[in-house]
């Protein structure tokens, strides 16, 4: 899907491809991220949005490691990427 706005940002983005509970996106700002369907459907019931600086950071660490950017529940609560 090329017409697909990144959650984080709300810039332009590109859904790659999507399986099972993961959404696999890629944003020129906030760079290549999957991200838990269960935390989008939460985002939305909760009107929550992402802290942008803190979540690019933790994609940004992933990416340093060398791992894939997760962005579940998990990472969600320990770097506290939502705003207050």
């Amino acid at each position: 899907m090329d017409n697909y706005v990144c959650v984080i940002c709300g810039g332009k983005g590109k859904e790659r491809y999507s399986t099972g509970e993961f959404r696999d996106v890629e944003c020129s700002d906030c760079g290549k991220y999957l991200i838990s369907l269960t935390v989008l459907d939460d985002m939305r019931k909760r009107e929550r949005r992402f802290n942008i600086p803190a979540t690019r950071a933790c994609i940004n660490g992933f990416i340093a490691a060398g791992l894939p950017a997760v962005i579940s529940k998990a990472e969600i609560a320990y770097h506290q990427l939502f705003s207050t």
